[in-house]
């Protein structure tokens, strides 16, 4: 969940970076978005527009873990699902 309402994720462990769509980010959580000089590409070498990265706290069960986000623009995050 994200601000407490269920939102559906892909989890990639393969991916060489994480990437959610600021659109399921809370305003609070998008001035959070820190500067980042990261360039990525998808597997159908459309390049994604980076816009920062977000540390995220993403809790499956009673396990945690922390890892750090690229944020982009929903257009430029594939399929329909934030990717973490």
């Amino acid at each position: 969940s994200l601000h407490d309402k269920p939102i559906e994720v892909v989890l990639d462990s393969g991916a060489e970076i994480s990437l959610v769509s600021t659109s399921v980010l809370s305003k609070e959580l998008r001035d959070i978005v820190t500067p980042s000089a990261i360039t990525a590409v998808s597997v159908d070498n459309t390049k994604l527009k980076i816009l920062g990265e977000i540390s995220l706290t993403f809790c499956l069960k009673r396990n945690c873990f922390k890892f750090k986000a690229s944020t982009s623009r929903p257009q430029f995050v594939p399929f329909e699902h934030s990717f973490i």
